[in-house]
């Protein structure tokens, strides 16, 4: 069969309003003509063998991404004081599983927090993502370099980056940012906001040692 991550919003025993990360699990040869689209008076139903599992119950927001084998999903949640990190959890797993190695956990530390981007490595054993306008990159491995986080650029130098993809194998890490263009006369150019071209810049990566 499939399996979907997403971040849905539900109704709360107290009327609050929460967003929480949900797996669908999608059998092969599922019959969508068995799905109900709703009514005024009835909420829609997946096909028949669609079930829905709720994985946490604390928030969970933005794109959520499963590694390539998609035994694990990372997601991001609320850490110390608040700020949003990226959290780590099995996709059979959930925040309530009587087995603790079931539960999510916290793989980024960062007090200035994560802002988006997050992209797994292609060998699951490293994430990549944006924290104050710079990419960074944690390990994701289990054992004693879990967590462990290195800062692919130097830091607050030029305009934010977003959009990062890794490469097929794992060895360049490409990203956009905002910077003064020219054509071919010398003329600075512009976007149509009036603001600095976005251009694509690549970084390589050989792992958290790397010089």
């Amino acid at each position: 069969g499939y399996m979907r991550a997403f971040v849905g919003k539900v109704s709360e025993e107290d009327g609050s309003y929460q967003e929480s990360l949900f797996v669908v699990d999608v059998p092969a040869g599922v019959d969508i003509t068995t799905a109900y689209s709703g009514s005024p008076t009835e909420f829609p139903r997946p096909p028949d063998g669609v079930k829905v599992r709720r994985l946490t119950h604390s928030w969970a927001g933005g794109t959520v991404r499963g590694t390539p084998e998609g035994d694990r999903i990372a997601y991001y949640g609320k850490g110390e004081g608040g700020t949003t990190q990226i959290f780590i959890i099995p996709s059979d797993g959930s925040d309530r599983h009587p087995d603790p190695a079931k539960r999510p956990v916290q793989a980024t530390h960062l007090p200035q927090g994560v802002e988006g981007g997050l992209r797994w490595h292609p060998s699951g054993e490293y994430i990549a993502y944006i924290s104050n306008g710079d990419v960074a990159v944690t390990c994701i491995r289990p054992g004693p370099d879990f967590g462990r986080t290195r800062f692919l650029i130097p830091q607050g130098e030029g305009s934010h980056r977003y959009a990062l993809v890794w490469s097929p194998d794992g060895k360049f890490l490409a990203y956009n940012r905002k910077v003064p263009t020219f054509d071919s006369e010398g003329r600075r150019v512009y976007d149509c906001n009036g603001e600095d071209l976005s251009q694509i810049f690549v970084v390589e990566f050989h792992g958290l040692d790397q010089d």
